[in-house]
């Protein structure tokens, strides 16, 4: 299970500050101690990357299935499939990500294993390529490790189109078992009220959101006609 609060940013915020700068930024005041609760990951600190996103929208073959699915290709060969299953953005959403070796050269393709393979029913959306710059850290508290991630979204098919975010993101846990889920969810609250103040003390235009990539890219690909 996912767990996620988002930030939906200008997209011409690199004219001012880039996403790099500004996850660089984070990082050094998490660096220097600000919230005192956080310190980067340890051998794991900051990541940046750069991939392609080839997306369909799953509506069946049950409402348990809805939500989308996407063919990230592999530098090694193959792909990732990534999906998410949701009906409407949240804060929450089941996510898998599976290694495909097959190689698909096309839509058809990927559209055709969607269906054959998984039995899902499918339509094709478009394709993003994702720029992300991504700081790990880890409570002192509780061991419970979050990603504040910034990245940018760009869209071939829709020429002058972006999407920046910036998310915090529950990863994963160290420590006993015990209830994790309640202590996770009160710390990205934490971080969440953090990441604002952050923000505005740039500033940096920022709207609390839980828009997802899928609905974007829905709305690029089926506008609602004009009143």
């Amino acid at each position: 299970m996912e767990y996620e609060h988002k930030f939906t940013l200008d997209p011409d915020i690199d004219i001012d500050i880039d996403i790099d700068t500004l996850t660089r930024g984070i990082a050094e005041e998490i660096g220097c101690g600000e919230p005192e609760y956080l310190r980067p990951e340890f051998a794991n600190a900051f990541e940046m990357g750069q991939f392609h996103n080839y997306m369909f929208e799953v509506t069946g073959p049950t409402s348990a299935d809805c939500g989308y699915a996407s063919f990230i290709p592999r530098r090694a060969g193959g792909h990732v499939i990534k999906r998410k299953r949701f009906t409407q953005d949240g804060f929450a959403r089941f996510e898998t990500k599976n290694i495909v070796p097959e190689e698909h050269t096309d839509i058809a393709q990927m559209q055709s294993y969607l269906h054959r393979r998984l039995g899902l029913d499918v339509s094709y959306l478009g394709e993003f390529t994702r720029t992300w710059f991504d700081n790990n850290v880890e409570s002192v508290n509780t061991g419970h490790i979050y990603s504040i991630m910034a990245d940018r979204c760009v869209f071939p098919e829709h020429p002058g189109t972006a999407l920046q975010q910036l998310e915090i993101e529950y990863l994963r846990s160290r420590g006993s078992e015990r209830d994790r889920r309640s202590e996770m969810i009160d710390e990205l609250g934490s971080l969440r009220r953090w990441t604002i103040r952050h923000l505005a003390e740039q500033p940096i235009p920022a709207e609390p959101s839980h828009l997802s990539k899928y609905t974007f890219l829905s709305k690029l690909a089926h506008p609602r006609p004009a009143l």
